[in-house]
């Protein structure tokens, strides 16, 4: 993996909606030379729909919908711990190569991967993360 490290990435983990998403891959499309590389991560949706509980849809803090999951977590400061919202939307891989397409790039390969864990291999329903390698067509 360690050309991937030299070609331009985007992460799509922040949580919110993606309507901006089309515009921001179009322009990685145009900065890249004809067969550039591109890398995008973002949370998996598919370990996100299987980890989630009727109990955490009903409480509002995962959205089968959107896929977006929302939790509080401890953020340690010099002042001590305090507490922070965080909100993660999950990708389906089938959304993310849609994504990618639409916005011009080739899609030639979707991989999983889980901090310490990625590699060159078929995503599994559980990672945390996935991968789309695409190229701008020549």
């Amino acid at each position: 993996m360690g050309n991937l490290l030299r070609r331009p990435c985007v992460d799509l983990h922040a949580g919110g909606v993606h309507e901006g998403h089309p515009a921001i891959l179009r322009n990685a499309v145009e900065a890249l030379h004809p067969g550039g590389q591109f890398v995008l991560t973002a949370l998996n949706g598919l370990q996100k729909i299987r980890a989630a509980t009727p109990e955490d849809v009903a409480e509002g803090r995962f959205d089968p919908s959107t896929l977006i999951e929302n939790f509080t977590m401890e953020l340690s400061t010099p002042e001590g711990i305090r507490p922070i919202s965080v909100r993660e939307r999950g990708y389906l891989p089938g959304q993310l190569a849609a994504l990618l397409r639409d916005a011009g790039f080739t899609v030639e390969h979707l991989w999983g991967g889980t901090a310490g864990r990625w590699g060159r291999r078929p995503l599994e329903l559980d990672e945390i993360e996935l991968m789309i390698v695409s190229v701008r067509p020549r």
